[in-house]
């Protein structure tokens, strides 16, 4: 749960306030799998889904489904050890995926908890069919182009609110690190802040860390540029 579409919904506790209902609609016996990372996440299914049973994923010790491992191997392959929790009969899943970073972790990690509250079992061997044996992904939902000359693009222009920014770009900056490149950011605005665009986009200007050129598009990137 982050800052998006404040513009309509308001600060970040009237964001958590309208994520949260979506607990609200399970029925008795139902299932609520949320990010375990995150404090809001928790207390929104403490309180709107306690009559469903609870699951929960992350990065952090305690989640059922904890990312314990994450490295980048190649331009379109991350490596992966999944732990279950003790409740869950503990046990690891290691296996490789197309979708990258932390972000490409995190929802493996979900659909893992996802498919294994349904009842379905999972191996490694079904893993690899379904994380390597075709594309996944959207256009323009951190995506890797190849270009000549050694280039590469990562492309994530569908759409942009600061958490989501932030990830992209440690996502970036991980590929770059790893491959000893450069890192250039094209970073277009960030819509639907509201009020609190300005503050939102100078926050990311600060934080652009490993970059060596950034170019920014639309009158809202100003701050950011500025900040930068």
């Amino acid at each position: 749960i982050g800052l998006e579409h404040t513009e309509g919904l308001g600060d970040i506790d009237s964001i958590e306030q309208e994520e949260g209902n979506i607990f609200g609609g399970l029925v008795q016996g139902g299932v609520a799998i949320g990010n375990g990372d995150d404090l809001r996440v928790k207390r929104q299914i403490a309180t709107k889904a306690s009559n469903a049973r609870q699951v929960l994923y992350g990065t952090q010790p305690g989640v059922d489904y904890q990312v314990a491992q994450k490295a980048t191997q190649l331009l379109d392959r991350t490596s992966i050890v999944v732990q279950r929790s003790q409740r869950l009969g503990a046990g690891s899943l290691t296996f490789e995926s197309k979708l990258l970073g932390k972000p490409g972790a995190m929802a493996v990690a979900a659909a893992i908890a996802a498919t294994e509250s349904m009842g379905a079992a999972i191996d490694v061997s079904n893993l690899k069919s379904a994380w390597l044996g075709q594309n996944i992904g959207e256009a323009g939902r951190l995506q890797v182009v190849e270009l000549d000359q050694g280039i590469v693009v990562l492309d994530d222009c569908y759409n942009a609110n600061p958490p989501s920014m932030a990830s992209s770009i440690a996502v970036a900056t991980e590929l770059a690190e790893s491959h000893h490149s450069r890192l250039m950011l094209v970073l277009g605005e960030m819509l639907e802040l509201g009020p609190q665009s300005e503050h939102e986009h100078r926050t990311l200007g600060k934080n652009l860390g490993y970059a060596s050129l950034l170019i920014a598009v639309g009158e809202q990137a100003k701050p950011l540029v500025e900040s930068a």
